[in-house]
């Protein structure tokens, strides 16, 4: 049995997905949130879907801008069997988009064939969004980061009655996904419940963090667009407008006012995101666990590619800098903060190329940011148009899931085992996926890529 737990939170809506590589029949499995029936999932045979679970109280009315609230079953409980066998470790996916944008739902994150091959169970869940998640309001908190909080706490709570074990729970992200899991790092030391982590092209370096006051302006700059009042307007007052407000005028007053900008991200709280990190990370304030962290080779490719299509062509120098200081000297030095501490740790750079997920024709991409999700989950999407996956594409797509799923079963020896090296700055360790396109090991020392970054020992 090969259970996959799918948690979402959708801007006014809580509900949880859950699949499961199961023998038996579509059984109910009794949760925290009520009783849940699976069915096939599309995408693996063998591996059964539970959906729709709520997991929180829906944040509509007086919860929108609120923390979340646990959901309580009412009504009458159907009882169902747990999903026997030994129990799998989990993987806690956190979907990217810049923290306003992105979905589980997505097909990319289907996780059926990822659990199917690695023997784990994968989690992915949505969490607010934009301003929904980050208001930056007065007395407000990061709720988008609390409620991916409240999804690792449900997930500990139901992942046994799925064949999972509670104590082996990884939370992993890209992009956005993986800034986040580098917040949950910092903001949970003392209370951590996952046993791993895994962050993907992303830390908080990924969208630096607002500071309060930023984030308040903007809170009152869009309250006020919506004639609900500024700063110097009673702050209760302005919260209760804004919560009677539509959603659909709420983004579009954000949309008008945020024109080649982001207003609503991660702010600093001093709850769930701080602004002294580098302090934290000196005196140990971060969750001591596994961690599995990694960039691509050419993540400012995506970005480049945008702006083109924006009739806008910026210098390579411009995106160099861009890699350096978003992609690749944060991942070295959250990886450093690691290994100070005498931690597990292995890092990589991807750096596949492959013909069906390339950006253009013409003009080279390379391994782009976000071009190996679809290879861990194997879900290209092969519409007309689209080339067919390479031989060699496919079998490099089984080693990088093979190497999550081993951290996952096992954050402190599964990729030792896998045959990856512990991590160290001053050895050659530094894991290059495919490589010129080659499936297998290919390692070497990290300083052949970090020369602009400084000190990352």
């Amino acid at each position: 049995m090969k259970p996959i737990v799918w948690a979402a939170i959708l801007l006014d809506c809580y509900v949880v997905h859950a699949i499961a590589k199961y023998s038996g029949p579509h059984g109910t499995i009794n949760t925290s949130s009520g009783a849940v029936r699976g069915h096939k999932a599309p995408m693996a045979p063998l591996v059964t879907a539970y959906l729709g679970i709520p997991y929180a109280r829906p944040p509509v009315g007086p919860l929108r801008f609120a923390p979340p609230q646990h959901y309580h079953s009412s009504g009458h409980e159907i009882f169902g069997d747990s999903l026997g066998g030994k129990p799998k470790g989990i993987m806690l996916s956190v979907p990217g988009g810049g923290y306003v944008a992105g979905s589980s739902n997505s097909k990319t994150y289907d996780g059926a064939r990822l659990a199917d091959q690695g023997d784990v169970i994968v989690v992915s869940f949505n969490y607010r969004l934009n301003i929904l998640g980050f208001p930056g309001a007065p007395g407000t908190q990061n709720l988008g980061l609390l409620d991916q909080r409240f999804a690792v706490e449900w997930v500990q709570r139901n992942i046994a009655k799925f064949g999972g074990d509670p104590l082996r729970i990884t939370l992993a992200g890209e992009s956005a996904g993986g800034g986040s899991v580098d917040y949950y790092s910092y903001a949970w030391a003392d209370h951590p419940i996952v046993a791993g982590l895994i962050s993907q092209s992303g830390t908080i370096s990924l969208v630096q963090p607002l500071s309060k006051e930023t984030a308040a302006e903007n809170w009152f700059n869009t309250s006020r667009s919506l004639g609900c009042g500024g700063k110097r307007d009673e702050t209760d007052q302005v919260m209760d407008c804004m919560r009677a407000k539509n959603v659909t005028a709420i983004m579009e007053a954000i949309s008008q006012a945020s024109i080649d900008s982001v207003l609503f991200t991660p702010f600093v709280d001093e709850l769930f995101v701080f602004d002294d990190y580098a302090i934290r990370s000196a005196a140990g304030k971060f969750i001591r666990k596994p961690l599995l962290i990694g960039h691509n080779d050419f993540e400012a490719s995506l970005f480049d590619m945008i702006q083109r299509l924006r009739n806008i062509t910026l210098p390579p120098s411009f995106w160099d800098d861009f890699d350096n200081t978003r992609f690749f000297c944060p991942v070295a030095s959250r990886a450093a903060v690691n290994v100070e501490y005498d931690l597990p740790t292995w890092r990589y750079r991807y750096f596949g190329d492959w013909p069906d997920m390339r950006l253009s024709e013409t003009i080279y991409t390379g391994a782009y940011h976000g071009s190996d999700v679809n290879i861990l989950f194997d879900t290209i999407p092969h519409e007309s148009g689209i080339p067919a996956s390479t031989r060699k594409e496919k079998a490099f797509g089984k080693y990088m899931r093979g190497a999550w799923a081993a951290f996952v079963s096992n954050p402190e020896h599964g990729l030792r085992d896998y045959g990856w090296p512990d991590y160290n700055y001053n050895t050659q360790s530094l894991v290059r996926l495919a490589y010129m396109n080659t499936t297998g090991l290919d390692v070497a020392f990290p300083e052949a890529y970090d020369g602009l970054c400084g000190a990352t020992t």
